[in-house]
């Protein structure tokens, strides 16, 4: 595309051959072909030499540069980290001691609750503590509840209206920023890089393995790092650099570093195995391209005319628009890890889940306990107990003696006129004063606990020691 806009500029039409056969991708055997390194009046291969070759200062001793159609430099290219999940990340949105801090929190507002509404300390008709040897406990469910909104009771006092508000006012807060940051953390986690930047691999010295393309540029940097800042690499020189980026993906080196086109170019159309590289740490040892000419030669002079008029036309800008290059390019590794926060999965949620469950067996583990140790009494047996009353009171006696029992035991008796099926007066005791026979037929009650045979004796069921 370059050479096309220059052939249009120039008026001239390009013939392209590689420089090597064997080694397609080495720089230097493309400037060999126009001379570098050679005596004046050398046969030469080509005119120029062009593609991603960097402008050094060693190359400019031995060929004439254009001015620069692209500025770019290095890139560091790294394995993708593996998805891992995490059981407790629902967790994470606060640190440990942030929890810690919840939590004592809840155990002093408990202890404050006691003082201020347990009958043991004082406190009248307390909705908010109940009992008193268990009365701690039932504090502590209530400021515990407040985190988790099941809020069932209120303090009375006025003191526990106060630390209610304080309470309350601190678990709100607490919720709202726990909410708001849960959603970002509630996605498959990515374990971070090793490998951040390139100062990782050079700090190292040697610790972390390299595939590098042999013949190019990348042997003159490293080269010049470790004459001049005492780093170590561990290096397997490759023959492209795709070899190099399929030896970082099956984890055969730890990373590769090329030119920030070619690496751009490569992810944002790499469709077998997306996202299983991706770009880290910022642009190293910068540089420009440029079209490499023999030091016996004046083209380049003309050609970096056409160079700035092609940047000053925008040309050059469109050609890094179309194959998404350069500085202004998006991140091809950007959208590798943004699908993942859409939704959310089990592995994240196991956590809280067996959280839940234990919680839950704890519940019913102590109301079985409760039920063991608190049985409820055995009902007393009932013993015939045989009462003399007088004829005259009978029916009077069991008028409100038994309107009174029934009121107790809220059932509802029906009662009858002897040698009848019709209910007597007042049959319903809850209705009337009960009283005196006065002209009335006696009354024949019909229920399990009283029989009535209209003697002077009559037989009362009657739970013994009442």
């Amino acid at each position: 595309d370059l050479f096309a806009l220059l052939a249009e500029e120039l008026s001239l039409t390009f013939v392209f051959h590689i420089g090597s056969a064997a080694d397609p991708e080495s720089s230097t055997a493309a400037l060999l072909d126009v001379g570098a390194w050679q005596s004046v009046g050398a046969d030469k291969g080509a005119h120029a030499a062009a593609g991603a070759i960097h402008i050094t200062s060693n190359r400019s001793e031995n060929v004439h540069f254009t001015m620069p159609f692209y500025s770019g430099g290095y890139v560091l290219v790294v394995r993708a980290p593996q998805q891992v999940s995490d059981p407790l990340t629902f967790l994470l949105p606060f640190d440990v001691w942030l929890w810690v801090g919840i939590l004592v929190e809840c155990l002093i507002v408990a202890v404050v609750f006691f003082f201020l509404e347990a009958s043991a300390c004082g406190a009248e008709d307390s909705d908010l503590v109940d009992g008193d040897a268990i009365a701690v406990l039932d504090a502590l469910y209530w400021s515990l509840s407040a985190l988790t909104c099941t809020l069932d009771k209120a303090p009375k006092s006025w003191g526990g209206k106060l630390v209610m508000l304080g309470h309350g006012w601190f678990m709100l807060i607490i919720i709202a920023a726990y909410t708001a940051n849960l959603a970002s953390f509630l996605t498959i986690t990515q374990s971070a890089p090793t490998i951040s930047s390139y100062q990782d691999v050079a700090k190292s010295n040697g610790g972390y393995k390299l595939a590098l393309p042999k013949g190019q540029s990348q042997e003159s940097f490293l080269r010049f790092e470790e004459e001049h800042y005492g780093h170590k690499f561990d290096v397997t020189w490759l023959e492209t650099w795709e070899d190099c980026m399929a030896a970082v993906q099956d984890g055969t080196v730890d990373a590769t570093f090329e030119d920030e086109p070619v690496v751009q170019y490569y992810l944002s159309t790499t469709t077998q195995t997306p996202c299983a590289l991706i770009a880290v740490g910022n642009i190293f040892n910068p540089a420009g391209y440029g079209i490499a000419f023999a030091t016996d030669s004046l083209d380049f002079i003309p050609y970096s005319r056409a160079i700035i008029r092609l940047q000053q036309l925008g040309e050059l800008a469109k050609i890094a628009r179309n194959y998404s290059i350069g500085p202004s390019a998006p991140d091809p590794s950007a959208g590798c890890f943004a699908s993942a926060s859409q939704s959310f999965y089990i592995d994240e949620m196991w956590g809280l889940m067996i959280l839940v469950g234990c919680i839950v067996g704890a519940g019913v583990l102590v109301h079985a306990a409760t039920r063991l140790v608190c049985r409820a009494p055995k009902p007393h047996p009932i013993v015939p107990v045989r009462v003399a009353i007088p004829d005259e009171e009978v029916e009077y006696i069991l008028r409100a003696g038994i309107q009174y029992a029934l009121s107790l035991r809220a059932e509802r008796r029906i009662y009858t006129i002897p040698g009848t099926n019709r209910p007597a007066e007042d049959s319903d005791p809850y209705s009337g004063r009960a009283g005196p026979s006065q002209g009335k037929a006696p009354l024949h009650v019909h229920d399990k606990a009283v029989h009535l045979h209209n003697t002077i004796s009559p037989t009362y069921h009657i739970p013994s020691g009442g």
